[in-house]
């Protein structure tokens, strides 16, 4: 089974939550929504998933870790049982991380990197037909002026961080609007994707680079956007 229990899932929830308490330095108004959140995560500490429902419930079942079943699912179904592969999980949500960066060879995987989590969306395969209509230039630029393509760990500014956090739901909608002011909604769409390719391909490319691999095992629900697959 993937996902893991509240406990386990400790370790990638402070490192959420080490992020936005040095976003919160930038921002007042997401101080206050961070230390708001304090109670309640150490609630869901002790809260544990509920058991398999049905017939599963009397079957032994082992609980991993969300991105390396997908990291699994990749490696071992990949024709390169005998090389040295760079195994990438890339994902809306999953066990409070959105990927992680895994080592195949000699059917072992090792994980070398975990990454930060943000909380999943909708309508991604809309949103991937309205940007073949579009222009991705206004958007990809004032996005790309909110990241921080060196430090993959601190990647966006405390704006950005308003929306992907999609806390206080009229904060976020505010700055989300002033991102998107003036744009058509195939304009958007076409610069979310640009970005997306962008930040993607760039930091593939750097894994690579430091790891040494020439092969990819790709799994998750961002690799499920054809356009970027074929970058």
């Amino acid at each position: 089974m993937a996902g893991l229990s509240r406990w386990d899932q400790k370790p990638y929830v402070d490192t959420l939550f080490h992020y936005m308490a040095n976003v919160a330095k930038q921002e007042p108004d997401i101080k206050k929504f961070y230390w708001n959140q304090q109670p309640a995560r150490i609630t869901r500490l002790f809260k544990q998933r509920q058991k398999p429902a049905g017939v599963l419930a009397e079957k032994p079942t082992q609980t991993v870790e969300h991105h390396l079943a997908h990291a699994a699912s990749a490696y071992y179904a990949s024709p390169f049982a005998d090389e040295r592969v760079g195994v990438i999980s890339l994902d809306g949500v999953g066990d409070f991380s959105w990927g992680s960066v895994w080592l195949g060879e000699h059917g072992e995987l090792q994980k070398v990197e975990h990454l930060l989590g943000f909380k999943a969306t909708r309508h991604e395969g809309k949103v991937l037909g309205l940007a073949a209509f579009g222009n991705p230039e206004p958007l990809l630029s004032r996005l790309l002026a909110h990241t921080n393509q060196t430090d993959w760990t601190n990647l966006f500014d405390a704006k950005l961080a308003r929306i992907v956090l999609q806390f206080a739901k009229e904060v976020g909608q505010s700055a989300l609007r002033e991102l998107c002011e003036g744009l058509s909604q195939e304009d958007v769409a076409a610069g979310i994707q640009a970005y997306t390719e962008q930040l993607i391909c760039a930091w593939v490319q750097e894994q690579a680079q430091k790891l040494q691999f020439s092969k990819l095992a790709l799994a998750g629900g961002v690799f499920a956007n054809v356009k970027l697959n074929q970058r």
